[in-house]
């Protein structure tokens, strides 16, 4: 049976001494694994470890607060929080493969992956377990499981939602959004979540808006661009077909499609994976 995890968890980076001083240490990590997925500290043994490292107290960061932030402001908004998701491997990669702590089965096909890296929150909505998740996304991480579970996934503006507390992928990609079964509710989570947070330095300081305004007013006239090149390159039949399908049922929803080529289309890829490990590392 799982156990409740302490109020908060918290993780130390120190300068690390000799071998033999790490044992406490990696054992005392390992203990906490108990509680939470992602190997940190517990509270209770922070004190000790940071004696025994020899370094200053405030060498242990919180790696939970910009979470809880948020977490808070979702139940303030009435949300009702159920638990942590699973994910890929310090939220790197798009597949949602972890063996470490397992790998939720895509809840179309058991067989498939769901999609990464939040993996738990589109399996989560698609099984119909919750109304809404929280993802982050770098290069598609919200997106790619929202397609392959076949819920919404929305990567908001830069700035938008605070990140603070999120472990970093790479400080000028990261983004934190909703995972919901529709764009209303995206947009209904999007409202609590979006807003200036100081303590993050890429926060954008903008007046607040209804992000459901004109949901609803249809798409009758808008234009919607549809790429010749790359996007449709390396595509499997049937996934080819249903997306053309869908091009259709936006030309008879109203929709203008408009054709376009993007002549540096495989630029933005290459670049993600050159900054990315960078960053990251």
């Amino acid at each position: 049976m799982a156990q409740e995890a302490p109020e908060d968890i918290r993780i130390a980076v120190p300068r690390m001494p000799e071998t033999d001083a790490l044992l406490p240490y990696l054992r005392r990590i390992d203990e906490a694994r108990y509680y939470t997925n992602f190997g940190p500290l517990v509270r209770e043994f922070e004190a000790r470890v940071a004696a025994e490292l020899g370094v200053e107290p405030a060498m242990v960061a919180t790696v939970s607060s910009g979470t809880q932030a948020l977490i808070l402001g979702l139940k303030a908004a009435g949300a009702v929080i159920l638990g942590k998701t699973a994910l890929h491997e310090f939220a790197i990669g798009g597949t949602g493969i972890n063996p470490h702590y397992g790998t939720p089965p895509n809840p179309w096909d058991p067989t498939r992956i769901p999609g990464g890296s939040s993996s738990g929150s589109g399996v989560a909505i698609s099984n119909g377990m919750a109304a809404g998740a929280l993802g982050s996304d770098t290069g598609g991480s919200i997106r790619v499981p929202a397609a392959h579970c076949g819920i919404t996934g929305h990567k908001p503006t830069f700035g938008l939602v605070s990140r603070r507390g999120v472990w970093p992928v790479s400080m000028t990609l990261d983004h934190v959004g909703p995972m919901a079964r529709s764009a209303l509710d995206c947009a209904l989570l999007l409202n609590v979540l979006a807003g200036y947070d100081p303590s993050d330095p890429y926060s954008a300081d903008r007046p607040p808006i209804d992000h459901t305004d004109g949901l609803r007013a249809g798409i009758r006239g808008r234009r919607i661009g549809v790429p010749t090149n790359f996007f449709f390159d390396d595509l499997e039949p049937d996934v080819e077909r249903l997306v053309r399908a869908a091009i259709e049922d936006l030309r008879g929803l109203g929709a203008q499609i408009v054709e376009i080529e993007i002549p540096w289309a495989e630029f933005p890829l290459r670049d993600d994976r050159r900054f990315v490990p960078v960053e990251g590392s």
